[in-house]
């Protein structure tokens, strides 16, 4: 029945249902279980930009910092899909902003710095995420977050991790 429980819990994560997530959650379904598909219920909801449901899993102990067998995290996802404001709180709630989706063995990894960017990200949110500790120069994507804002034709965004590079060589 538990298993039912948590795949329910991830159905309900997906639609957007807090009211019947929070349910189930009380009744035991498992908040960091990592389903068939690979994502935890906090990663679907993160996914989906359900500011509501992210914040009862945090609330419920869920683990920011799980990955699926890619490397994909909640944080990742939110900003892959632009969903700015989540990254936010999943940064406040301790999310890895080092982490990184992709295959390591050909340095096409895609950093959640290289997602934001990418992904219309705003300046807060890249700013973010680089105080937080998201290397400027971590080229697994096979550029910097610098080129990578400059092929994005993000100019704000060049000017800004510019700035913040100068600012941590002068530390």
């Amino acid at each position: 029945m538990s298993r039912l429980k948590d795949k329910l819990l991830l159905r309900e994560c997906e639609r957007g249902r807090a009211d019947r997530a929070l349910r189930l959650l009380d009744e035991g379904a498992q908040v960091n279980r990592l389903h068939g598909r690979g994502m935890t219920p906090l990663m679907v909801a993160s996914y989906q930009g359900h500011r509501e449901l992210v914040e009862l899993l945090l609330a419920r102990s869920a683990d920011p910092n799980l990955t699926a067998s890619d490397g994909a995290s909640a944080l990742f996802w939110a900003c892959v899909r632009g969903h700015h404001e989540l990254a936010m709180i999943l940064i406040r709630a301790g999310a890895d902003v080092t982490a990184a989706r992709g295959d390591t063995a050909d340095q096409r990894t895609y950093t959640v710095l290289h997602a934001a960017i990418g992904n219309g990200g705003s300046a807060a949110l890249v700013e973010a995420l680089v105080k937080a500790g998201a290397a400027i120069d971590d080229t697994r994507w096979g550029e910097d977050a610098i080129e990578h804002a400059s092929r994005a034709a993000r100019d704000d965004l060049v000017e800004l991790l510019r700035q913040m590079e100068r600012r941590s060589r002068t530390r």
